[in-house]
Parts: C-alpha cells; sequence; structure tokens
C-alpha cells in the first residue's frame, strides 16, 4: 500500500506544480482576449454612430447620440466603456464630437491589466486621443467615434460620465462630488 502511495503523492505534486506555472499564462491569456473584445465592441459602436451621424446628421443634444447607441453595447465585465463628448470647434460653429471612454481601475479583479492591454492594443491600431491616463491605480482613455472635424451633437450631455471605479455618482456627504 505505501509501495503505490508514494507515486501517487509524486504525481499529485507533479500536477499542482504544474498548475501553479500554467495559471500566470492562462490569466495573461484570458485578459488580452478581453482586452481584443475591447476593440470589437469599439468597432461596432464605431459603425453605429457613424451610421446614426450619416443618417440623421447633426444631433441636437449629446443625449439623443447617446441614447441610440444604447446600454447593451457598452455592457462589459471587466471594464468602464461609455461614450463620451469632447468639443469641437469649427469656425464659428461649436459643438461635440463623440468618443469612445474605456477604464479600468483598482477594486476589480483583472480591470487594471484588461485596461493596459486594451490601450496598448488601440494604441497598435492608431485609435487613441492624446492624453490617456496609465497609472497604478487607474486605466483610462479614449478613442474618436467619429472625424475630428465633424459635430456629431450640438448640445452638451446632462448625464454626467460614469467614474472610473465607481458604481455610482455620490449624491451628497463626504464623498460627493
Amino acid at each position: 500500500m505505501k509501495a503505490r502511495a508514494l507515486p501517487i503523492l509524486l504525481l499529485l505534486a507533479l500536477v499542482v506544480t504544474m498548475a501553479a506555472l500554467i495559471q500566470p499564462f492562462v490569466v495573461d491569456y484570458r485578459e488580452r482576449s478581453q482586452a481584443d473584445r475591447i476593440v470589437q465592441h469599439y468597432q461596432r459602436v464605431e459603425a453605429q454612430v457613424r451610421a446614426l451621424t450619416d443618417e440623421q446628421g447633426e444631433f441636437g443634444n449629446c443625449d439623443g447620440l447617446r441614447a441610440k447607441v444604447g446600454e447593451a453595447a457598452l455592457r462589459f465585465d471587466e471594464v468602464i466603456l461609455d461614450v463620451g463628448f469632447e468639443p469641437v470647434e469649427l469656425g464659428e460653429r461649436l459643438g461635440y464630437r463623440p468618443v469612445f471612454v474605456v477604464c479600468g481601475a483598482v477594486g476589480t479583479p483583472h480591470a487594471l491589466s484588461v485596461a493596459r492591454y486594451a490601450q496598448q492594443r488601440f494604441a497598435a491600431i492608431d485609435r487613441i486621443e492624446s492624453g490617456p491616463i496609465v497609472r497604478d491605480s487607474a486605466v483610462a482613455f479614449a478613442a474618436p467615434l467619429g472625424a475630428p472635424d465633424r459635430i456629431a451633437c450640438l448640445a452638451p450631455p446632462t448625464t454626467l460620465p460614469r467614474l472610473c471605479g465607481r458604481g455610482h455618482v455620490p449624491s451628497d456627504g463626504p464623498n460627493a462630488g
């Protein structure tokens, strides 16, 4: 009986050791795969926004454009995806253009790593707006959803953008603001 126990224990130790060695590679693969999914989300939202602005022209307000994109297109497990708006000035005309916002922060498992890999993917395809934030606690960046010289909506959005690392906006108290 003791003779059989030793090979079984050695085999079990080998399996556990192999699993411990392989686990970081599996996690890394999963995070890179999630980053690729974010790029696919971006491409779908970009196509949708371009079709909407080509079909309907300029929206009266940015809330209308964001509502047309819909929450389902921005739903993602690991990081926060959102449609934000940047001001555009074309001569005398003022308006806003949409951008795809990606944010990952500490507090959500793998969010920081997934956002970092996504930032690398977007940089590789040259789709990052200036000024990405890459810190130890958060990674956030924006990618254009339209041409830089095209106004998509005239009035700014009335809703606050999603906060990186928070599920809701505090309404009052010491953390408000």
